[in-house]
């Protein structure tokens, strides 16, 4: 039987968000993506706060999905960083 507490539900969270993310760099011709737009279109969508999201790409930045260049405004593919 599945776990349905707190921790179930923060692992779903975050592979939601960087699911998404990974989705979007797959079908980006750039390469990259804008970080400000997918950030408040993952809160639009999931109703998390903008802490919350960077703190969920910052899990999958370190696991190695993409790279997030706050300067440039960017979430890059981890071979074009």
């Amino acid at each position: 039987m599945p776990r349905n507490d707190g921790v179930e539900t923060r692992r779903q969270r975050i592979q939601i968000v960087n699911h998404k993310v990974v989705g979007l760099l797959n079908i980006s011709k750039d390469k990259w993506i804008p970080l400000k737009k997918t950030v408040a279109d993952l809160q639009y969508e999931t109703g998390l706060t903008l802490k919350r999201i960077m703190e969920y790409l910052s899990i999958g930045e370190t696991r190695g999905l993409f790279v997030i260049d706050v300067k440039n405004d960017q979430i890059r593919k981890v071979n074009d960083a």
